[in-house]
């Protein structure tokens, strides 16, 4: 066989993945963006996401929920969750501190599973970007419930 009778095969094998190429680009230019301009809108999260976590905060004391059990601690996989306690008021024992290290954690929801008291949550806060390691270390005061994370959470 020559090669002038193959070339029309070649042109209809170049030819036919371009076409089928310029049709889908046709189809979507023709259509709404899906684009979000994102700083400006915020993407509406599915229910049950699971971002950064919250200490939880009862409403009629204002104090936080957590006892100090460590169960969260020994739940958690990667071993992200660091509790220090000391002697409180009778038998109850003071949380000193509470970190959690979300460079690694896989938001499992594992920790928040564990808690007896229902002390820790997974809310639907999800712009975590820091340039320095040291930042993706939150403490207690950064987890404590604020009334705005708390809709978050409910409305996620």
């Amino acid at each position: 066989m020559s090669r002038k009778n193959n070339i029309p095969g070649l042109v209809v094998a170049a030819v036919r993945p371009l076409m089928e190429g310029l049709k889908v680009t046709l189809r979507f230019l023709f259509s709404r963006p899906i684009t979000l301009l994102y700083p400006y809108e915020k993407r509406e999260l599915p229910p049950g996401y699971r971002g950064l976590h919250v200490l939880k905060v009862d409403p009629e004391t204002q104090e936080m929920k957590c006892i100090g059990c460590t169960l969260c601690a020994r739940a958690c996989p990667d071993h992200l969750i660091t509790i220090e306690t000391s002697p409180g008021e009778g038998k109850k024992r003071k949380v000193d501190v509470f970190d959690v290290d979300i460079s690694r954690c896989m938001f499992c929801n594992l920790c928040a599973e564990a808690c007896p008291h229902s002390a820790l949550e997974l809310s639907s806060r999800y712009e975590l970007a820091t340039t320095t390691r040291e930042g993706l270390i939150y403490h207690k005061e950064d987890l404590l419930e604020k009334p705005s994370v708390r809709r978050e959470a409910s409305a996620g």
